[in-house]
């Protein structure tokens, strides 16, 4: 590790809901990093399980190393509750050089946090002045952490490492906890509004539109998949082969999806960022707004052209 990423200071946002089964490997495996120079932020989203006594326990082992910054009590849901540790943090007079996400039932490899560091200031060593997202491939594994892929981009169909603006408008190939970015993105980034589908989602588009994102190929955690996932990984599926053709062009003529929550989020977009953004990227996300026609093969002809864009 590079002096300047050794001498580099983390901050961890970690939100828990009910997660008392599978906290305390996640929290062991930030203790077993090979960069130690962090702090884990904790927030309990409302549990009903041990999932308080055990960050507490945490807290009152490593106290340097993990606390409390709990700001609202209510239930926030996913989104909400790292938005609020966000702005907890800005508001208080603690620092950090960068900032990573954490749930509840991952496991990190050991080298998670260097190689994003290493990665942050390699590839993006004027990363001062402009916001600058680092995000890494992982394994999927299931609830005893066998292997299931190797690849989240594979196994899910994504294309991370891409720069396209509209692609990122429709499509999130960015995993909060795989996440370190820099202080201007987390400033920019806030106050994520209410129609933002995730907190992750909301980061990747405004380093997109502002700054830069590197993606690391290299798997640095386990995804765990346990049936309980807030989101989880989605296998990539197409049409059955076993559709008739006359079934499959009604699909393709006819069917449509329900994409009203991927327009509510431009449009917050729009409305929060819109005379920052470029005219190209404001003439693609005034075009993306046309997914919430309910047209099947126009929609679907609208959303293979704004994911190339």
């Amino acid at each position: 590790m590079s002096k300047g990423a050794a001498n580099s200071t983390v901050a961890i946002f970690l939100s828990c809901y009910n997660g008392a089964e599978f906290l305390n490997a996640q929290l062991d495996s930030l203790l077993a990093q090979d960069h130690q120079d962090f702090c884990v932020y904790c927030r309990d989203d409302g549990s009903s399980d041990g999932t308080r006594d055990i960050i507490q326990d945490y807290i009152s082992r490593y106290p340097t190393q993990f606390l409390w910054l709990q700001g609202e009590e209510r239930n926030l849901k996913p989104c909400g509750s790292f938005a609020s540790l966000m702005q907890d943090f800005l508001k208080s007079d603690r620092t950090a050089d960068y900032f990573m996400f954490c749930d509840q039932d991952d496991v990190w490899l050991p080298n998670k946090i260097s190689m994003s560091i290493e990665a942050i200031k390699t590839l993006a060593p004027e990363s001062g002045d402009y916001p600058v997202l680092v995000h890494s491939e992982l394994e999927v594994v299931d609830d005893k952490l066998g292997l299931i892929s190797k690849s989240l981009s594979e196994y899910q169909g994504l294309l991370p490492g891409h720069n396209l603006f509209g692609r990122s408008l429709i499509n999130s190939s960015v995993t909060g906890c795989t996440m370190l970015f820099n202080k201007p993105l987390l400033e920019k980034s806030l106050p994520i509004p209410e129609r933002a589908i995730m907190h992750d989602w909301w980061l990747a588009l405004i380093a997109q539109s502002f700054g830069k994102i590197v993606f690391i190929r290299q798997p640095l955690m386990k995804y765990r998949q346990h049936g309980a996932n807030t989101l989880g990984a989605k296998h990539k599926a197409g049409l059955s082969p076993n559709l008739g053709i006359l079934k499959k062009m009604y699909i393709l003529l006819f069917t449509s999806h329900d994409l009203g929550y991927v327009c509510d989020q431009s449009k917050a977009f729009m409305s929060q960022h819109g005379n920052s953004l470029s005219f190209y990227q404001r003439s693609v996300l005034r075009f993306s707004l046309l997914l919430s026609v309910r047209a099947g093969l126009i929609q679907k002809l609208i959303y293979r052209i704004v994911r190339k864009l």
